[in-house]
């Protein structure tokens, strides 16, 4: 028996009420791995789940560790509260490397249902044009920014990008005084891959389209006409 099938009775908590917002996800992680976003099995994926009685702790459903993108299912999810506990003691498997910062995201963006963690290609290069532990990049003031929370393209609008590192522990360190600055649903690990959340997947899933097509535009405008990809 799969280790997940004894605790779908479970799902009343959030995850039966809302068991589309997986289907979602999994759908948008195929989307995304088709277009190059998540190959190998790079990326994760993770959903708010229910409040803890008597706290303000929330639980969530994060991808396991080490898998193709491409064919995500309901399975797939593990059910974690804060530090990286399970919620369901005969839960043996590995959740993502990265769930530390989906959970440092949920205890700090209450709007956030749902986080979207992929390696898109026009991000992850203007990204590593930039230097130092922590910069913060200005996007471009065009129509397309209005996808990611803006009423109007003429905006300030900026995406921190963090210095990449193995320990997800000293990335939240690094993010702590950063939360109050971020003003897209997002940041970026320099030469690694974007974080973005919404309320719901097709929220985020707006937002890291939305995003990569901002980046894309940043690329362009670095190259010469004659540099421009093969194609355009």
């Amino acid at each position: 028996m799969h280790p997940l099938i004894p605790i779908r009775r479970c799902w009343h908590s959030f995850f039966f009420k809302q068991s589309y917002f997986v289907e979602e996800v999994c759908q948008d992680a195929k989307n995304f791995y088709q277009r190059g976003w998540l190959l190998g099995t790079a990326g994760n994926f993770s959903i708010r789940g229910h409040k803890i009685n008597g706290s303000n702790e929330h639980t969530y459903w994060v991808t396991a560790s080490g898998l193709d993108k491409a064919h995500l299912s309901v399975e797939d999810f593990i059910h974690l509260a804060g530090g990286l506990r399970y919620v369901h003691p005969k839960e043996t498997r590995k959740p993502s490397d990265e769930s530390l910062v989906h959970e440092a995201i949920y205890q700090h963006i209450p709007q956030a249902n749902v986080v979207y963690h992929v390696h898109p290609p026009y991000g992850t290069w203007v990204s590593r044009q930039q230097a130092g532990q922590a910069s913060v990049l200005k996007l471009p003031a065009i129509e397309m920014i209005k996808g990611v929370g803006f009423s109007t393209h003429d905006v300030d609008a900026n995406v921190v990008i963090l210095a990449n590192t193995q320990s997800m522990q000293d990335l939240c360190t690094a993010l702590a005084p950063l939360w109050p600055t971020l003003n897209v649903p997002a940041f970026f690990i320099q030469g690694h891959g974007l974080y973005a959340w919404g309320a719901t997947p097709q929220d985020a899933k707006r937002h890291v389209e939305v995003l990569e097509f901002l980046f894309q535009q940043q690329v362009w405008d670095a190259l010469t006409p004659r540099a421009l990809p093969h194609g355009y």
